[in-house]
This record gives structure tokens, sequence and C-alpha cells, in this order.
């Protein structure tokens, strides 16, 4: 699956989801925020969650499936698979807010981009380069 930003006029972008050529849905500025905020959260923190937790959530975050397509493959309601995802988006949320990992990354992330920034020459691009890959 792909995103192609779509600017729709001044203000307006949308995300257009794309599967094998069919389009799959459109998505606001805000929703995307929130699929990738969904996948950030459960890169770092998705191996504290329940086995169970994480088959429906890896499947709503990764495999972008419906509640509906959800609850009908893991035998379960709609409205129970609902509850599911807000406890888990609540959940890991609370991970972050209080080992702030995420928070953490991006900060050393900036770090790295001003030294970046500030170095001369090609040493210690190539330092901040393997830094990087360490990280």
């Amino acid at each position: 699956m792909c995103y192609i930003l779509v600017h729709v006029s001044r203000v307006k972008y949308y995300y257009l989801a794309v599967n094998d050529g069919a389009l799959i849905g459109l998505f606001s500025w805000k929703d995307m925020d929130n699929i990738v905020e969904r996948g950030r959260l459960y890169d770092y923190y998705g191996g504290l969650l329940t086995e169970h937790q994480n088959l429906i959530y890896r499947a709503m975050v990764y495999d972008d499936m419906s509640l509906g397509e959800i609850a009908k493959e893991y035998n379960i309601s709609r409205q129970g698979v609902h509850d599911l995802i807000t406890r888990c988006d609540r959940q890991l949320k609370r991970y972050e807010e209080k080992l702030g990992l995420i928070e953490r990354d991006m900060m050393i992330g900036s770090k790295l981009d001003k030294i970046e920034e500030i170095a001369d020459g090609e040493q210690i691009s190539d330092i901040v380069s393997q830094i990087r890959d360490l990280l």
C-alpha cells in the first residue's frame, strides 16, 4: 500500500491510499497524522501489549483492516474491536508519557541534524551517519 499526497485547494491536502492500483481510501492531514502516530507508538511499545491486543492492533495499524473486517477475522464483535483499539491507543500513549522513548529519539535525531549542519567536512558527516545507523 502507498499513500499519495493530493493538493485539493490552497489550504486542503488529502492522502489517497492505493493498493495494487486500486483506491482504498481518502485521508485528511489529521487522519494521516493519527495513522503515523499509531504506527510509531506500536513500533516502540507494541511489544508491551498482550498477544491478543497485538494481533488486533496490528491488523488495524499495519494491515489497514476495518473494524468489521477484524471482527469477522477474529470472531469478536465490532464494538469489541473498537473498545480494544481505544484501550490500546490509550495504553500506548501512557507508555510514551511515562517512558518518553519516541520524544528522546526525536530529540537525538534533531541534535544529530544540527551537528551535521554545523560540521564542515565529510568526516563529521560520515561519523553522524554511523551514529544514526547505531540508533
